[in-house]
């Protein structure tokens, strides 16, 4: 029986009951996009261990989806946990009998799982899309806009998408009859406050010219790092580098364009820099990382300010 079959018998022990759907903390738009769509296919609630992603939001006002924070698991029937590679990433949350459902290479909760769906694409929506599609559901519009969310928020907008990403972005658009720009609007903050955030960190970012590298740098007043970061790529820069501050908090983005330090990913630099911080949630891939944590933070920017060069070095040298 393969895992799309196991995890359906799962499914079919628990109709009825009481499930609930739990996304990774700091949800993203994949994150989010999953569950929504799971709750409307399964029932149940849908949670965070703490907060939603700041780029998140817009996705769920357009949804008019409930999230609750902090949930108990052990005050549901079953937990389906999705878009979530460890245990890390559900701080103060204890999981007992839980489904999977998850893209990313490596995933330490799997072996823990009843069953999981686990497959290495590009967004956990498209395995979710895969669900829908294998048990012959509907596609409603707003399945469609959180799946296809969902696809854009883990492709950067399609800049590191594979073919089959965009190909069943194309099938849930239309499957769920909605067109493409709809989703783009849940990129595009609506708010007063998110805009007004961003002004003041393209205002007041700094640029830092490597010859043919063009890298900026920006301190946040609040954490709408993703829409930021996004930001200064849309406007030409090479590498964007984004921080904000809380406390003792550090949360941090960094994001290179996809022909950019090509052998290098963005992910390792978050990881040596980090590496005598302490870590809460470190995340990412080539192109896109992101890390909330403590430490020095004047040692964690001048390191990756050094591993970029040491790294335009030896691409130049290659």
């Amino acid at each position: 029986m393969n895992s799309m079959d196991n995890f359906i018998n799962f499914l079919q022990k628990y109709e009825e009951k009481d499930i609930l759907i739990l996304c990774h903390d700091d949800a993203d738009n994949d994150a989010i996009g999953a569950g929504f769509a799971l709750t409307e296919l399964l029932g149940g609630t849908l949670a965070v261990p703490q907060k939603i992603s700041e780029h998140a939001i817009e996705l769920i006002k357009k949804l008019a989806a409930k999230v609750i924070v902090n949930p108990d698991p052990a005050k549901y029937d079953l937990t389906i946990v999705v878009d979530t590679a460890d245990g890390q990433q559900l701080p103060n949350i204890s999981l007992d009998n839980f489904l999977l459902i998850d893209h990313h290479p490596t995933n330490t909760l799997k072996e823990k799982a009843m069953s999981y769906i686990h497959e290495e694409v590009d967004a956990t929506c498209q395995l979710v899309y895969a669900l829908y599609k294998h048990l012959e559901k509907p596609i409603t519009p707003a399945v469609a806009l959180s799946l296809a969310a969902g696809i854009l928020g883990d492709t950067v907008q399609l800049t590191k998408a594979s073919n089959n990403a965009i190909s069943d972005l194309g099938s849930i658009l239309q499957d769920g009859n909605i067109g493409y720009s709809t989703v783009l609007n849940t990129f595009r903050v609506s708010g007063k406050l998110e805009r007004k955030q961003k002004l003041i960190a393209a205002t007041s970012a700094k640029l830092h010219d490597f010859d043919d590298v063009l890298l900026i740098f920006s301190n946040t007043e609040k954490n709408f790092l993703y829409y930021t970061a996004m930001m200064f790529l849309e406007l030409g820069a090479d590498i964007a580098l984004v921080v904000y501050k809380a406390s003792d908090w550090i949360h941090l983005r960094l994001v290179k364009s996809n022909h950019c330090l090509t052998s290098h990913s963005a992910i390792d630099i978050i990881k040596e820099a980090t590496k005598e911080a302490v870590i809460e949630n470190l995340w990412g891939d080539q192109y896109f990382s992101g890390f909330k944590g403590r430490g020095d933070y004047a040692q964690i920017i001048s390191t990756i300010f050094e591993k970029i060069k040491d790294y335009k070095e030896e691409t130049e040298e290659k």
